[in-house]
């Protein structure tokens, strides 16, 4: 199949206002608003001051501030990870966040073109530990530099989604870095980079900041508390000749770029270097005639180090972040940013007609209590903050595009996806896309024939591990339903199957996008599948199928998930390479937004190679999203392996 070329995942639509009170530098003519952390000795966030605990100057100038408040996006002490984590525990399913209910959106950026073999060992289980000290209301995403915008995934409350796409890193071939982060030297050295170097240092140290503007367009419109984390080890501003360092524009004007769009954006970057504290002087592994010769790499050696880590610094300087330098466990570093995203002051103070002259002014907030430091954004340049305009003159195909990358679900026309993992009677793997499209949005002419006829299109893309798209449909087609039956059809709403053959294991983002070409109306819907590797031997669950029990080849009911109070749910999964003598049981439980409701008993099951079942639901539960959870058990004496599955259902009223 073809693949599809894609804009960045990030951007949004449609264009929305800021928020009053959204972490950002905001330029009108009324006000000029700009975010402050302040953290004691220890690196705590102060979370009591008033306004006459603060100064702040524009251009070196005090101004009166007259908005003032604190924002706490964390609800307490962010929780330590457990120093061993059970591989047998069961995951609990994420609840399903609204826009308003977001606290924090954290992009994990993993810079793999600036990654040794061994840093990216460290970040690979910091991750995995990371997860843990997450809390309800937190949003994460995660990205490599090295691959394409599609291997964005798409933000997630679910922590074992994230710990599973940490397994799938690996360093990366093109990183400029090899093995480990300290390259050895001999007796041969140039006191200069050679073409071939400072080439190889450019190229990664644009592709990592391309990748990070991306990224930053599209948080414009996101909610809560932004922030990147970039785990990187940084790369060179300056272009060594002869022995001279000069700074280098290729990497210093995006430099700049970069910073002053995450401060119009919101976003606060952090940095983490997780090379840690290394030893920088000469040993036995470094070849060289004698001690002058050793000096002059040693030096050289240090100052190269120190000279990958300024654009670290900078980065976070300008956006007010923090950046970890020479700590030895990323994991804690990364535990220190949400320490560091609790909360934060919101200050703004009324301009005057000079701050609107195009030319960058400096911002400095001071914090009048001693033993207390403040971080803000440096500056912003005068032009007043105006609404985003929607992009001009896009094609139909545009903006499916932008609307199957968009961050969070558009409600124009409603979409709901179910991605699933399954094989066939071969046994070969595939991903079956159910999509249901509701239809009391989209224009429904009456015809000559005095039928109703409405238009659809339909893109679905899966995309792998590294942003390619080697699985998409594009579909356009006509819609025709009599006018006595229109009621009846248009609250059913249209299903549409899709179904992928796998060549590869490995993550995969499914998503879709639908538009009524009539009235340009857009829906859209992702979910995240993950297809293990059946050739190792090792048993596995297939995604959770629901219907309804009492008919379990209703296709509307496995595309929409919606059930009634007191409806039987029919339940089913796979079980992919079972041992023969395995003995297996079943357990099923259901939660509402996190917390179990009903949790069954654990039951022998007779097919080792199928679960499945039914599971009636409460009379009286309220209306809303839950999530089913099957979690099957193989007995291995004092041990045993436990596997889940989950999926979301919706309880409509009665």
């Amino acid at each position: 199949m073809r693949r599809l070329a894609l804009l960045p995942f990030l951007l949004a639509l449609p264009a929305q206002q800021p928020d009053p009170d959204s972490p950002l530098i905001r330029v009108t003519v009324n006000l000029v608003q700009v975010d402050a952390i302040v953290t004691d000795k220890s690196g705590h966030v102060v979370t009591d001051l008033s306004p006459n605990d603060f100064e702040i100057l524009q251009d070196g100038k005090p101004r009166k501030i007259n908005r003032f408040a604190y924002i706490a996006t964390q609800a307490g002490p962010t929780p330590l990870p457990p120093r061993r984590a059970n591989p047998n525990a069961i995951p609990i399913p994420p609840p399903a966040y609204k826009p308003e209910q977001v606290r924090r959106t954290i992009v994990l950026v993993v810079d793999d073109l600036a990654l040794s073999f061994e840093s990216m060992y460290h970040v690979r289980e910091a991750i995995k530990k990371f997860t843990a000290s997450l809390q309800p209301g937190d949003l994460v995403a995660m990205m490599r530099t090295g691959a394409g915008a599609g291997a964005v995934q798409s933000f997630t409350a679910d922590h074992a989604q994230i710990n599973q796409l940490a397994t799938t890193l690996r360093w990366n071939f093109r990183s400029r870095t090899g093995a480990g982060p300290i390259t050895s030297v001999d007796e041969e050295a140039e006191d200069s980079d050679t073409p071939e170097e400072d080439m190889m240092n450019r190229s990664a140290g644009l592709g990592s900041l391309g990748a990070m503007e991306w990224i930053i367009r599209g948080l414009a419109n996101v909610p809560g508390r932004k922030s990147i984390v970039l785990l990187s080890e940084g790369f060179k501003m300056q272009a060594r000749n002869q022995g001279v360092d000069t700074l280098n524009g290729a990497l210093t004007d995006p430099l700049r770029r970069l910073t002053n769009q995450a401060t119009r954006a919101g976003v606060v970057i952090y940095t983490i270097d997780p090379r840690g504290l290394q030893p920088l002087s000469l040993s036995a592994a470094d070849t060289v005639r004698n001690q002058k010769q050793s000096d002059r790499l040693q030096e050289r050696r240090i100052r190269e180090f120190e000279q990958t880590q300024d654009p670290l610094r900078i980065l976070a300087a300008e956006t007010g972040g923090k950046t970890f330098l020479n700590v030895n466990f990323p994991d804690e570093s990364l535990r220190r940013v949400l320490d560091d995203q609790s909360g934060f002051y919101l200050l703004g103070y009324s301009p005057d007609e000079a701050t609107f002259d195009r030319k960058y002014h400096k911002i400095t907030v001071k914090v009048k209590r001693k033993g207390l430091e403040v971080r803000s954004r440096n500056g912003f340049v005068g032009v007043e903050d105006k609404p985003a305009a929607a992009p001009a003159n896009q094609t139909p195909q545009q903006q499916l595009v932008l609307a199957l990358n968009a961050p969070f679900q558009s409600a124009a026309i409603p979409v709901k996806l179910s991605g699933l993992f399954a094989v066939d009677d071969k046994q070969s793997p595939y991903l079956h896309c159910l999509l249901h499209i509701g239809m009391e949005n989209i224009k429904l002419t009456e015809g000559a024939d005095g039928k109703l006829h409405g238009k659809i299109e339909i893109l679905v893309a899966a995309f792998d591990e590294n942003g390619d798209a080697p699985h998409n449909n594009f579909k356009a087609s006509g819609i025709t339903v009599d006018k006595a039956t229109a009621a009846a059809a248009i609250a059913r709403g249209l299903f549409v199957t899709v179904a992928y053959p796998l060549k590869k294991a490995g993550p995969y983002q499914l998503r879709t996008a639908v538009r009524d070409p009539e009235t340009g109306a857009i829906g859209n819907a992702s979910q995240f599948v993950m297809a293990p590797d059946l050739t190792k031997g090792r048993m596995y669950l297939s995604s959770l199928f629901v219907a309804s029990g009492t008919d379990t080849a209703d296709r509307m009911r496995l595309g929409t998930r919606l059930f009634l109070p007191g409806e039987e749910v029919a339940y089913s999964l796979q079980i992919l390479n079972p041992k023969p003598d395995a003995k297996l049981s079943l357990q099923v439980r259901l939660f509402d937004e996190g917390k179990a409701i009903f949790e069954g008993s654990d039951k022998p099951l007779a097919n080792p190679k199928a679960a499945n079942g039914v599971i009636r639901l409460g009379t009286k539960m309220k209306p809303g999203p839950y999530s089913l959870q099957v979690v099957v058990t193989e007995a291995k004496g004092a041990k045993p392996r436990r596997l889940s599955q989950w999926t979301d259902l919706h309880v409509k009223p009665n």
